[in-house]
Order: C-alpha cells, then sequence, then structure tokens
C-alpha cells in the first residue's frame, strides 16, 4: 500500500465515521460523540500527514517557533539531530 492509498484510506474512513455522530447525539451519548470525534480528527489527521513529508513537517515547525518567539530555542536543533530525519 502506498502513502497515497493509505492516506485516502483514512480520509475515508474519517468520512464514514461522521455519520455516526449524529446517531450518537440523537440518543444522547455525548462522551461517545467526543470520544468518536477524537477518533475522526485521528483518522483526518493521519490521513493528511501521510501526504506529507516528515521533514516538511520538521521545517515548517522550526519557522513558525522562530515567528512566535524569534528564535530558535537550544530544544529543536538536539531534537532535529537526534531524530535522524530527512530535515536534519
Amino acid at each position: 500500500m502506498t502513502n497515497v492509498s493509505l492516506a485516502q484510506s483514512y480520509l475515508l474512513k474519517a468520512r464514514s465515521r461522521l455519520k455516526i455522530l449524529q446517531v450518537l447525539l440523537d440518543e444522547g451519548a455525548y462522551s461517545d460523540v467526543v470520544r468518536e470525534a477524537q477518533e475522526i480528527v485521528e483518522l483526518a489527521l493521519k490521513g493528511m500527514l501521510r501526504r506529507v513529508r516528515t521533514g516538511f513537517i520538521g521545517e515548517a515547525t522550526e519557522e513558525r517557533l522562530v515567528q512566535v518567539t524569534g528564535r530558535i530555542d537550544q530544544e529543536v536543533p538536539r531534537r532535529r539531530e537526534e531524530s535522524g530525519g530527512p530535515w536534519s
């Protein structure tokens, strides 16, 4: 299975589970609505991240950190080196 097909599979599962939320809500099963919504978000996020290189995510995170703090925290370069990912 390729990253693209796995990503599509995750997104299809998330979309299918959206239909379940209304049934749970109608039944008043609010804690189940929350739990299922969390699962849906997790599946959708996994699907989206499969479509993006890990290195790109790391670089984007580091760039955002610099925007917010105006500096690169010492922890970021250390973790970048430890990860051995494509953005190191």
